[in-house]
C-alpha cells in the first residue's frame, strides 16, 4: 500500500508538473482513447471470469448436494440390510435386500450425474479461462502499442505493469483452487473405486508424482545455477531473456487457447457420450442383476415343485409381503379367491391414485412454468419499465428544485442590498422633491427680479436633479419588488417541488417494491421448478412417478405370486427356461455396454482437447516459475547491487531454495507411500484382504490427501482475498493518476 501510494504521488507530481505544456492536452486525449479500449477488453475479460466463478459455485453446490444424498442413501441401505437379516421369511429378506440394492443404484446414478455435470463445468471453466487469457493478452498488446507510440509515460507504464502482474497472480491462484477441487473429486471417487480402478489410480498417481518430482528437481537446479556468480548486468540480461521467453510462451499459450475454445463443443460431445455409455452400462447391469435374481427364483420354484411341494401356493396360504403390506389367504387352499380379488382391486386403486397424483403434479409444474414465462416476459419487464418514468421525473424535479433553490439563494443574497438601495434612492428623491417645493415657494415670494432670476436657475437645477433621483428611485424600487416576487415564487416552488418529490419517491418505492415482489415470486418459482436443484414441483412429480412405479411393481409382484401359486410343474419349467434365456441375453448386453463405456472413456481421455490441454500445462507452469521465482530473484539482486546490500536477495534466495526442497521432500514421501500401497494391494491374495487395505490404510491415506487439499484451498482463498484487494488498489491508483493527468 505504501509503495502504491508513493508511486501514485510520483506519477501525479510528474503529470501535474507538465500540464502547462500545450502538447499535454493531445497526450491526455491519446491516453484516454487507449484507456477506453483497455476498459472494453477488461470488461470482457472480467465477464468471462465471472462466468467461470459462477460455474465453480454451481459445481460446489452440486458436490454438497451429491454428498448429502449419498450419505442419506448409505444410512438407509445399512438399515434395510440390518432388517433383512432379522426378517421372518426369506421372501421378506429378499424384498428388503432388493430395496437396498435399488437405493444403492439410485445413489450411483446421482454420483454419475454429478460427475458428468462436473466435467461439463470444468470444461466450461477452462474455456472461460482461455477466453479471459485472450482478452488479457489483447489488453497487453494495446498497452504495448500505446507505450511504443509514446502515449503513456514511464511512471504510468510501471503502474500498468504492476496491475497486469497482480491480475495474473490472482487468476493463477484462482486456477489452483479449481485444480485442487478437481483433485478432491477424483480422490472421493477413488474411495468408491473397484479393485482394478484402485490399481490404475495408484499407478496414475505414481506416474504424476514422478513427473512433478522431476520438474521440481529441475527447477531447483536451474534456480541454484542461475543465481550463482551474478552481477547487475548479468541479472538485467537474464531478465530480458526471461521476458523474451515469456513472450514466446504467451504466444504459444494464446494459440493453444484458441484451439481449446474451438474444441470445446467436441469435448462436450465426448463427455456426453461417456455419460450416455455409462448410463447404458448401469441400465444393462441392473437388467442383468434383475434377470439373474429372477432366474434363481424361478429355478428354486421349479426344483421345489419337482419335489412335490408348491412353495408358491404355501406362501399365499401362510402369508407374504408386498410393498411392506402383509397378505395371507388361508381360504386359497380351498380355491377361494375372494380376498385375493379384493387385494387386487386395492392395488389397482393405488395405481389409479398414483396416476392422478402425477397428473396433478405435472399440472402444477406446467402452470408454474407458464407463470414463470409470464413473469419473465411481461410482469417483471412492465414493473421495471414503470420505474423509468418515475426516475426520469425525479431527475427533472430535482433539477427544477436545484434551480429554484439557486434562485432563492440568489434572491436572498440580493434582497438586503436592493432594499438598502431602494431606501437610499427614495430618501434622495424625497429630498429633491422637498428642495423643489422650497425653491418654488421662495420664487413665488421673491419680488426682486435679479434674485428671482437666481432662484429660477436653482429651481431648474433642482428639478433636473429631482427627475434623475425619481428615475433612480423607480428603478431601485422595481428591482427590489421584482426580486421580492422572484424570492416568493422560488420559495413557493421549493415547497411544491419538495412535496412532488416526496410523492414521486413514494410512487417509486411502491413500484420498486412491486419489482422486488415479482422477482421474489420468480425466484421462488425457479427454485420450485428447477430440475438441477430438485425443485419442489420437480420432486413432487418424481415422487408421484415413484409412487406409480411402486404401485405397479406391487401389483405385478402380487399377481406373479398368485399366478405362480396356480402354476403347474410344466408352467414353472417354461418360466425357468424363459428366465434363463432373459438372463443370458442380459449378460451379453451388459458385456457389450461395458465395452462401449470403456471405448467412450478412452475416446474422451485421448481427445484432441485433452492433448492440447496437456500440451498447454507445462507452458503455464514455466510462465509461473519465471514470474514468481526467477525474475523476482534477479530484481532482488539488482536492488541489492544498487544499494550495496544483498541481505534481502540472500534471504529470498534461501527461502526459495528451502520451499523447493520442501516440495521435493513432500513429493518423495507421497511417491513412496503411493508405491507401498500399490505393492501391498498387488500382494493381497483375496478380495477380503484387498477390501481391508482399501478400507484401512488406503482410505486413511486418501482421506488425509483430501483433508490436506481442503486446507490448501482454504489458504489459497485467503490469498485470493489479498490479491483481489491489491488488484483493486492498483486499479484505484491508475484511475487517480489518469484523472490527475486530465486536469
Amino acid at each position: 500500500m505504501r509503495k502504491i501510494s508513493l508511486l501514485f504521488v510520483l506519477i501525479t507530481v510528474a503529470l501535474l508538473s507538465s500540464c502547462v505544456d500545450d502538447k499535454e492536452s493531445a497526450t491526455v486525449e491519446q491516453i484516454r482513447t487507449a484507456k477506453t479500449e483497455w476498459l472494453k477488453a477488461q470488461a470482457e475479460m472480467l465477464q468471462a471470469q465471472g462466468e467461470a466463478q459462477k460455474i465453480l459455485a454451481e459445481t460446489e453446490k452440486l458436490k454438497a448436494e451429491s454428498e448429502a444424498k449419498n450419505e442419506a442413501a448409505r444410512i438407509e441401505i445399512e438399515r434395510l440390510l440390518a432388517e433383512s437379516q432379522a426378517a421372518k421369511t426369506e421372501a421378506e429378506a429378499d424384498e428388503l435386500r432388493a430395496q437396498a440394492e435399488k437405493i444403492k443404484q439410485e445413489a450411483e446414478k446421482i454420483r454419475i450425474e454429478y460427475e458428468y455435470q462436473q466435467k461439463l463445468n470444468e470444461l466450461a471453466y477452462q474455456t472461460a479461462q482461455a477466453k479471459e487469457a485472450a482478452k488479457q493478452q489483447e489488453f497487453i498488446n494495446r498497452l504495448n502499442e500505446a507505450i511504443v507510440a509514446g502515449k503513456i509515460n514511464k511512471e504510468l507504464q510501471g503502474l500498468y505493469a504492476d496491475y497486469v502482474s497482480a491480475l495474473k497472480t490472482l487468476r493463477y491462484t484462482e486456477n489452483q483452487v479449481s485444480q485442487k477441487q478437481t483433485s478432491i473429486t477424483s480422490l472421493n471417487k477413488q474411495l468408491l473405486a473397484s479393485f482394478d480402478d484402485h490399481i490404475k489410480n495408484y499407478q496414475s498417481n505414481i506416474e504424476r508424482y514422478q513427473i512433478e518430482l522431476a520438474e521440481k528437481e529441475k527447477e531447483l537446479k536451474e534456480f541454484i545455477t542461475s543465481t550463482e556468480n551474478l552481477s547487475a548486468e548479468k541479472a538485467a540480461a537474464k531478465i530480458n531473456e526471461l521476458k523474451k521467453e515469456k513472450e514466446e510462451i504467451a504466444a504459444k499459450i494464446a494459440t493453444i487457447d484458441k484451439e481449446l475454445i474451438e474444441l470445446e463443443k467436441d469435448q462436450q460431445a465426448l463427455i456426453l457420450a461417456t455419460k450416455v455409455a455409462n448410463d447404458n452400462y448401469g441400465t444393462a447391469k441392473t437388467a442383468f442383476t434383475t434377470a439373474q435374481t429372477a432366474f434363481t427364483k424361478a429355478e428354486n420354484e421349479y426344483n421345489t415343485a419337482l419335489n412335490g411341494n408348491n412353495s408358491a401356493k404355501a406362501t399365499v396360504i401362510n402369508g407374504f409381503s408386498v410393498g411392506g403390506v402383509h397378505y395371507a389367504f388361508p381360504e386359497f387352499e380351498q380355491g377361494i379367491e375372494t380376498g385375493i380379488n379384493v387385494a387386487k382391486e386395492d392395488l389397482t386403486e393405488a395405481i389409479t391414485t398414483a396416476e392422478k397424483g402425477i397428473a396433478t403434479a405435472e399440472k402444477q409444474l406446467t402452470e408454474a412454468k407458464a407463470n414463470l414465462k409470464d413473469l419473465n416476459d411481461n410482469k417483471i419487464p412492465a414493473a421495471k419499465a414503470a420505474l423509468s418514468p418515475l426516475e426520469s421525473t425525479k431527475k427533472d424535479l430535482e433539477k427544477q428544485l436545484a434551480a429554484a433553490q439557486k434562485t432563492q439563494q440568489t434572491c436572498q443574497a440580493d434582497q438586503a442590498t436592493l432594499k438598502d438601495k431602494n431606501d437610499k434612492t427614495k430618501a434622495e428623491n424625497d429630498a429633491w422633491v422637498a428642495k423643489v417645493k422650497e425653491l418654488e415657494a421662495a420664487l413665488k415670494a421673491e419680488t426682486d427680479p435679479s434674485k428671482k432670476a437666481d432662484i429660477q436657475i436653482q429651481l431648474d437645477l433642482a428639478k433636473g436633479h429631482q427627475t434623475e433621483a425619481e428615475k433612480a428611485y423607480e428603478a431601485a424600487k422595481k428591482a427590489y419588488e421584482t426580486n421580492e416576487a422572484e424570492l416568493k415564487k422560488a420559495t413557493e416552488a421549493i415547497a411544491d417541488l419538495t412535496e412532488e418529490l416526496a410523492d414521486n419517491e413514494a410512487d417509486y418505492q411502491a413500484a420498486k417494491d412491486k419489482v422486488v415482489e415479482l422477482e421474489a415470486k420468480y425466484d421462488e418459482l425457479v427454485s420450485k421448478t428447477s430440475e438441477l436443484n430438485n425443485g419442489e414441483y420437480v420432486v413432487a412429480i418424481a415422487n408421484a412417478k415413484a409412487a406409480l412405479e411402486t404401485a405397479q411393481t406391487n401389483k405385478e409382484e402380487f399377481e406373479e405370486i398368485i399366478n405362480k401359486a396356480k402354476a403347474t410343474i410344466d408352467d414353472l419349467k417354461v418360466a425357468m427356461e424363459e428366465a434363463q434365456k432373459t438372463m443370458n441375453e442380459a449378460e451379453t448386453a451388459q458385456e457389450a455396454a461395458l465395452q462401449a463405456w470403456e471405448a467412450a472413456i478412452e475416446a474422451e481421455n485421448n481427445s484432441a482437447y485433452r492433448k492440447k490441454a496437456d500440451e498447454k500445462a507445462p507452458f503455464v507452469e514455466r510462465e509461473k516459475y519465471i514470474d514468481v521465482t526467477l525474475i523476482p530473484a534477479y530484481n532482488a539482486y539488482i536492488k541489492g547491487d544498487e544499494f550495496n546490500d544483498f541481505t534481502s536477495y540472500e534471504t529470498y534466495k534461501q527461502k526459495t531454495i528451502k520451499a523447493l526442497n520442501t516440495k521435493i521432500e513432500d513429493l518423495k514421501t507421497q511417491l513412496a507411500e503411493e508405491t507401498e500401497l500399490l505393492k501391498e494391494f498387488q500382494a493381497a491374495e483375496t478380495d477380503q484382504e484387498k477390501e481391508e487395505l482399501i478400507n484401512g490404510a488406503g482410505n486413511d491415506y486418501t482421506t488425509q490427501q483430501i483433508e490436506q487439499l481442503e486446507r490448501e484451498i482454504t489458504a489459497l482463498k485467503e490469498e485470493i482475498t489479498e490479491y483481489q484487494a491489491n488488484v483493486d488498489r492498483l486499479q484505484t491508483a491508475i484511475d487517480a493518476a489518469e484523472d490527475a493527468l486530465a486536469e
